[in-house]
């Protein structure tokens, strides 16, 4: 939904980076980060299989594959992540959304979910995902679960308890699926076939045509 608005466009920026820094949890960026370094790790092992190389020095293969923080993903996905924000809740929505966390509240929680852990997967995995915000609830003294409660039965507090996981779920797969994401260098592999005891070849012609190979790529 897309509410016409009376936010201006900088306070809806201000306010998707709030929703993202404060409700969303480190959990996404990492799941990300995981999958980036399997999916890369996965290519390098392929391309190895494929003229039956094996990796005999583990370690060393995984130190030349190269690392991408959570810090990362996010810088470069942030600007997608804010523009999703805001066409999921509209500007107006977002803007409650966050006045409320802004308040004493609406802080109280967002410090009981940080020491609970309560937007990271390790928490929201085990119900579904209102169940969680109700069980978050069950941390608040009844003055601020009466605000909490009166928050939640209006349409954009209704709208978080909804969509936030439907954000997270958009992001995941949104870029895990971008082209180029999962496209690794040639150069870190070529560093692992031409270092000494990393991988194994069932011969040594073997290695110098692949060396030939990702050479010629590169030169391209």
């Amino acid at each position: 939904m897309c509410l016409a608005g009376k936010a201006s466009f900088a306070d809806t920026s201000e306010d998707a980076r709030f929703f993202i820094s404060h409700l969303m949890g480190d959990g996404l960026w990492i799941r990300i980060q995981t999958d980036h370094r399997l999916n890369t790790e996965r290519f390098y092992r392929e391309a190895l299989d494929t003229d039956n190389a094996r990796v005999v020095d583990e370690r060393r293969f995984y130190a030349l594959i190269p690392k991408r923080t959570a810090q990362d993903i996010f810088d470069e996905h942030r600007t997608f992540v804010e523009n999703i924000t805001v066409e999921q809740f509209g500007a107006d929505g977002l803007s409650e959304i966050v006045d409320f966390f802004q308040t004493p509240t609406g802080e109280r929680m967002l410090s009981i979910a940080k020491d609970e852990g309560i937007f990271e997967p390790k928490y929201s995995g085990r119900y579904g995902y209102r169940e969680v915000l109700d069980d978050w609830g069950s941390y608040l003294e009844l003055d601020d679960f009466t605000r909490y409660s009166a928050f939640t039965s209006r349409p954009p507090g209704e709208a978080f308890i909804v969509t936030r996981q439907e954000i997270q779920d958009i992001t995941m797969s949104t870029i895990s699926t971008a082209p180029g994401f999962f496209e690794p260098s040639l150069e870190p592999l070529l560093e692992m076939i031409e270092a000494d005891g990393v991988v194994e070849f069932p011969a040594d012609f073997v290695r110098q045509n692949m060396i030939r190979d990702i050479e010629r790529f590169l030169a391209q």
